[in-house]
């Protein structure tokens, strides 16, 4: 009994603990998704975070039921590895992309003309004056108060500039998951069942189809930073140097990118260096000549983004006040703007 006892508590531990790297990978993802979920029940039910020890206790429950599943989904991944990539043509990987903008879209009708909110004070405050401000990206404050007034001149209101936004914000979020779930498939070599999960997750979650269609720089700046890291992998695992200067550019624009839609991108660019270099020297290939190119790229890019927020910020005469941050902190929480006039914002 006791040897029948042991074999099973083996197989346990070897089913939850296969591998170091499998080990902490896990415990990481279960502990974002516990966290995110609790954080998201009390921001729902009560509108405020705090920390106590019925909190930290729900965490912990969640993180146990998260990390078993993750486990077991990694399991079964393993088994249907091979075979997965045998029996998914590329009709059905089209197909799960039209799943998720079906969904999305969906999400979109019943919102329209989706979530104008969070950074509208500094788009209206431009549209109404002209007056920028750096205290939000000046960037992206030009990029969607461009579209919006594309859109008021097509359509005749601002409910169809910000349609016209929202849309196109959303295909180009979609376009980078299809980008994503095809690297993760196909090059990663992903399982069907770890592919099915994704674009369940991707299509279903609330958060997601509402992130993408979120009027806030979080949503480009997160989706332009994942492209970076996509990319950055990609030049990672190549043996030689890069071999096409289109990826010097691309890699180049994302950095800058990332630095543009967000005041504080460059340390994210910064802090991550270290990491993708340590990822460098872990591949096969001319480690030292690809790390300096690469950090060359994205040195290059950073600098950009400081002339841009900088010079070029001054030159448009963005000013640096913390009003139009907070206005629209408190004030600006409707998902419907008005179609007279410029968007109005119920507290």
């Amino acid at each position: 009994m006791k040897m029948i006892m042991t074999q099973y508590t083996l197989k346990i531990h070897k089913w939850l603990f296969p591998n170091v790297r499998t080990t902490i990978i896990t415990s990481i993802l279960s502990l974002l998704f516990s966290g995110f979920t609790v954080a998201g029940y009390l921001l729902h039910s009560r509108n405020s975070l705090w920390i106590s020890f019925k909190v930290l206790a729900l965490i912990g429950v969640l993180w146990v039921l998260f990390y078993g599943a993750l486990s077991a989904l990694w399991k079964f991944d393993d088994r249907h590895r091979v075979r997965s990539i045998k029996i998914l043509p590329k009709r059905y990987f089209i197909l799960s992309i039209l799943f998720i903008a079906v969904c999305w879209v969906l999400v979109w009708l019943a919102s329209w003309p989706g979530y104008y909110v969070y950074d509208t004070g500094a788009f209206s405050d431009y549209l109404n004056s002209g007056q920028l401000s750096n205290w939000q990206s000046v960037f992206h404050t030009l990029v969607v108060s461009t579209v919006i007034r594309i859109g008021k001149f097509i359509f005749g209101s601002y409910n169809g500039g910000v349609a016209l936004y929202l849309g196109m914000q959303m295909l180009f979020v979609l376009a980078l998951t299809a980008v994503m779930l095809y690297f993760l498939l196909y090059k990663q070599r992903c399982g069907l069942p770890v592919f099915i999960v994704s674009v369940l997750f991707l299509g279903l979650s609330p958060s997601i189809s509402m992130f993408a269609l979120c009027s806030t720089k979080d949503t480009m700046f997160s989706v332009v930073l994942l492209a970076w890291v996509l990319l950055f992998t990609v030049s990672i695992q190549q043996d030689n140097v890069i071999k096409s200067p289109v990826y010097d550019i691309a890699l180049f624009l994302l950095t800058f990118l990332v630095c543009a839609y967000r005041n504080n991108g460059a340390y994210i660019i910064i802090a991550l260096l270290p990491f993708a270099f340590f990822l460098i020297h872990t591949n096969k290939g001319e480690k030292w000549k690809k790390s300096a190119i690469l950090s060359i790229i994205c040195i290059v890019g950073v600098a950009a983004s400081l002339i841009w927020s900088g010079p070029v910020a001054t030159t448009l005469n963005a000013k640096k006040t913390k009003s139009v941050a907070r206005n629209d902190f408190h004030t600006n929480y409707s998902t419907r703007p008005s179609c007279n006039g410029l968007p109005l914002h119920r507290p």
